[in-house]
This record gives C-alpha cells, structure tokens and sequence, in this order.
C-alpha cells in the first residue's frame, strides 16, 4: 500500500486496514493489479502484484466536519482543517472516531429449522488522528511531514455452530507513525524522492475461553524503521531510467514464551527503464531482495537473496486498442505473524515465490452521441494471465490467529474483464457505469497423490465480479452497486461438506450536496445489504444482514 508516495507495510501480517487512515480527506484512490508503467516509484512496489494507493486533499484553507450514524449503534464524527501558513508553508489536521455495538441480527438454518440471534462480540471503538504539514520552497521541490496515531479496542465474535457462539476474544491496536518525504524534479530531465518512515505498533489479544486452564493475555511490539529513495533521468525525449532503493529494520517483541523476539534487515535495491513512443511502451526492471534475521533464543533463518525480474510491453494497433503483454517473477517472504505470532507458529516457512504471464487488451472511444453531441467516454479491458506459484503461503483464517502453511506448488489461470463508461446528459446530468468480473482457476498441484490434488485452494471463489451504476442530476445523487462472489471451498478437499454457497451483495445510495451561505453541505443515505442475506465470508460467521447509514457533513 502507498500513502501519499509512502509504501506502508506490516511486518505482522502483511496486510493493511485502510480504516487505520483518515478517508474523509482523500482526493483519490487507485488500486493497480498486474503491475504498471510507472517505474518512478518505490522499489518494493516495482513487482508488486497488486498496490492500493492513497492520495490526500492538497487545497488551501479548508474545514469539515461530519457525522455518520448506521445501523447496529454505529457513530463516526470526523472533523478535519487545512491552513495556509504563507506562500510556501501549509499544515493540515483530522481526526476520526468510530463506535458500534455490532449486536447484529442474523438467521441460522440447520436442516429445517432456522435459528433468530444476534450477533455478540463483535464491538469497536477507535480513534485515528494525523497532523501534516507541507512546505515548499519552489514549485519544483515539496518537504512534507506526517504524523499518524490509530488505537482501537475491539470484540473477535466467535463462530456461530449449531446455534452457539462464544465471543471470548478482543483485540487492542496501538499504532504510531511518523514520516518524512522530500521531492524534487528539473522539468524533463530528472526526478528524485525520498521517504524516511517510522511506525510504532502494540496489539494486545486476550481470550477467555473456558478451553484454556488460564485466560491468554499475548501482547505485541513492533517497530519499523524505513528508507525509501528513488532517482529519475531522462536519457532521451522517449527514454528514461531509475534506480531506488528501500531499507527496512523491523523488530518484534511478544510476550508467548514462543517468540524468539526476531530482528528483520531488509535491502530491496532496484534498477529499470522505460522506451516510450506514441506506439510502442516497453518497461523493464530488475530488482533484488537481500534479508537477514537474528533471533535470541533459536537459529535465525537462512538468509534470503533473491533477483525479481520484469517486463512489459505495450503496443498501439489503432486508435484507441492497444495490446499488451508482461512477465513478472514475483518473490515475498514470510511475515511475522507467519513465522512467530502463533502459539503453534511456523518458522520452518519458505518464501513464496511465483511467476506470472499476463496477456491484455485495452480499448478507449470517446466522442459525442446523437444529434444533441452529449459527450461520452467507454473503456475496456481485457486481461488473461497464468501464474506458477511455488511455496504459497495459505493462511486459514481464524481471526486474529492464522494458522500458515506452505501449499507447495498452485498453478491460477484467469480472466479479467472490466467496463467504464460515463456520459454527460443534458440538464446537468451524468451517468457513469463500473463492471468488473473475474474468473480465476487456482488449483493445488503439490501432490498428484493427495486427495485435494488439482482442486480449487480454499476461499478462492471461481467467478466474482461487481458493478456499479451512479447517476448525477441537479436534484440528487443516485449510486446501485451489487458484488457478487461465486462458490468456494473453506478446506482444501473440493467436497460438498467443505463448500460454501455463492452470495450477493446489493447496496443503493442517495445524496445531496448543496451551498448554504458559504457552507458547501452534503447528505447522503445508504441501504447496504437489501436481500438482507446473513452470507458467509469466512465459514461460520455470518455477515449483517439489511442495514442503513446516514451521513451529514459541513465543508467550509
């Protein structure tokens, strides 16, 4: 993940909760798969297979605040300001917060009897703050400053079978962040970014359950240390080369008697360069992964030296339709919650490693429709893609405890297709049209022996997809957006036992946004869920059924 040109990782799991970050004054949200063109940029995200980034408001003098009321006895007040200082000096702050009881209803069917309940355990109360501030002396050079604070305090709901559930988990997240960028460019002849961040994070998790002769009260410290820097030359008018380079310490303290309290150094080097015409784009990068560990009480880990190539091309046959082709030997070692986090942890994973083959079309018409001229623009993509993985690592979620594994070897072959239209109607109305579907084939192909030989992994749907449908006019606002995941499998055996049905996901919304006196007021409202079906992400745990939020916020 990328905040505002800060690659943002966890070296617990690997993965990233956006509500960890002020959404409310966000300007953009991108999320890449399959790679990208732009080699100008962190060198961990070079072959990176799928990167979300975010990008906060850069305007001048602004307040808002705002309130969010949902269903469940949820509440979310945000307020955040943006000050100019001078010319050359802006400083910004938000803070969030977020309560909810999360005592939802939901129905069990077990052969023909059906179970009414609600849903225990599963509260949340956080608080997220930032401060920012921005100077830059020139408009070709930015310094920016950040400093993130997140804690929440929540309830782990337990599984729901044969009607009982037993909610004796919560989690505590502390998590503090300080970062530094600095960016600098000379019109078209060179580029040059560098990022120092600093993360502190503390997770508490206990767990009562009568199963253990003593409650669990494990508590965690991570520290991340951090450098990234990037370098840009334009050799010629369509050529251009960079070299980045991160560095990583992260360190972990736990109180399990299990931990061997691991200290991680990582140095991710990179070189690439770009050829880019008006019909031709051709990229290439090479990078390398080097990571040592000490452990304090069992041998560290075999040190890890890895080269990840990659190269895409791009091509332009007519107008608007261009061709596309890449390779990417992908490579991620294993994390800490991977190897350490739990009591019955696995410090004997290899790194995964994978290479993937894609093979995509893209398709661009804009023009003017009809004898009124309303302008219009349709996009399409078309992506076929095959990837070789070798030691995968599977995680079978158990909430906060993930039980991790090597799968050995998984061959995923798939499709992506995706639509974008958007059209300008008379009377100050606009339409726009998102639809995106998958069809993904990744099967386990360790064992031609075993009994899940060739059959799909677990929770890897085969065919998802979404759409979304927004309408502009003078009046209102008016959004339908339905996603829809296909069956899968919550054990690695294709069997019926194991199978979970497929489930679809409709929510509309409607809003408002109108100036009064100076204030720029927007209110929206929102039914998610409107089957009201209590479908099953994870096995056992039902999802809200039917459920409202209400929005009002003051922007001056």
């Amino acid at each position: 993940m990328c905040y505002d040109g800060v690659v943002i990782s966890n070296a617990q799991n690997a993965q990233i909760d956006i509500s960890r970050f002020s959404l409310g004054n966000l300007s953009e949200i991108t999320v890449e798969t399959g790679g990208s063109d732009d080699i100008f940029r962190s060198a961990r995200l070079l072959n990176a297979a799928g990167i979300l980034s975010l990008s906060t408001l850069n305007t001048g003098d602004r307040v808002s605040a705002g309130l969010t009321c949902a269903s469940f006895g949820t509440y979310q007040p945000s307020i955040y300001l943006c000050k100019s200082i001078s010319n050359s000096i802006s400083a910004s702050a938000s803070l969030d917060c977020l309560t909810s009881s999360g005592s939802y209803p939901f129905s069990y069917i077990n052969g023909d009897q059906v179970t009414n309940s609600y849903r225990t355990g599963s509260d949340v109360r956080s608080i997220n703050g930032e401060v920012s501030a921005k100077i830059k002396p020139s408009i070709a050079r930015l310094l920016t400053a950040k400093f993130r604070y997140y804690n929440s305090e929540r309830g782990l709901p337990g599984q729901v079978i044969y009607y009982i559930q037993e909610p004796t988990e919560r989690l505590w997240d502390n998590e503090l962040s300080t970062s530094i960028t600095y960016r600098s460019e000379a019109s078209d002849k060179w580029r040059f970014f560098q990022a120092l961040n600093f993360d502190i994070s503390r997770t508490r998790y206990t767990d009562s359950s009568a199963y253990y002769s003593s409650p669990k009260d494990d508590r965690y410290h991570q520290h991340e240390y951090s450098s990234s820097s990037v370098a840009e030359i334009y050799l010629l008018r369509n050529l251009r080369l960079a070299a980045a380079a991160d560095i990583l310490v992260n360190t972990l303290d736990a109180t399990i008697p299990e931990c061997p309290q691991p200290v991680r150094f990582s140095l991710v080097p990179a070189l690439s360069g770009q050829w880019k015409d008006e019909h031709l784009t051709l990229t290439g990068s090479i990078s390398g992964t080097l990571i040592r560990e000490k452990l304090s009480s069992r041998q560290a880990p075999s040190p890890i030296s890895r080269l990840s190539p990659s190269i895409s091309a791009s091509v332009k046959l007519t107008d608007g339709l261009r061709i596309r082709a890449s390779f990417r030997d992908g490579f991620r070692a294993p994390t800490f919650n991977e190897l350490y986090y739990t009591r019955i942890g696995n410090g004997a994973l290899r790194p995964e490693k994978a290479e993937q083959f894609n093979l995509g079309l893209t398709y661009i018409l804009s023009g003017n429709y009809g004898k009124a001229n309303l302008p219009y623009q349709f996009s399409a993509t078309l992506d076929l893609y095959h990837n070789r993985i070798r030691d995968k690592i599977l995680a079978v979620p158990t909430l906060f405890i993930w039980k991790m594994r090597n799968l050995g070897k998984v061959s995923m072959t798939g499709a992506d297709i995706s639509l974008n239209g958007r059209m300008i109607l008379p009377g100050n109305t606009s339409m726009h049209l998102t639809a995106n579907c998958s069809v993904r084939k990744a099967i386990d192909i360790t064992d031609p022996q075993s009994k899940n030989y060739r059959h799909q992994i677990q929770y890897t749907p085969i065919i998802s997809g979404n759409i979304l449908f927004d309408v502009r006019t003078r009046w209102a606002d008016l959004t339908y957006t339905l996603n829809a995941v296909g069956r899968r499998y919550c054990l690695t055996q294709n069997i019926k036992a194991n199978e979970m049905p497929a489930y679809f996901d409709h929510s509309i919304s409607i809003g408002k946004s109108f100036t009064f006196r100076a204030v720029e007021i927007r209110i929206a409202a929102e039914a998610q869920n409107l089957s009201g079906e209590n479908y099953e992400v994870v096995r056992f745990y039902p999802m809200p059924g039917r459920n409202y939020r209400m929005m009002i916020k003051f922007t001056y």
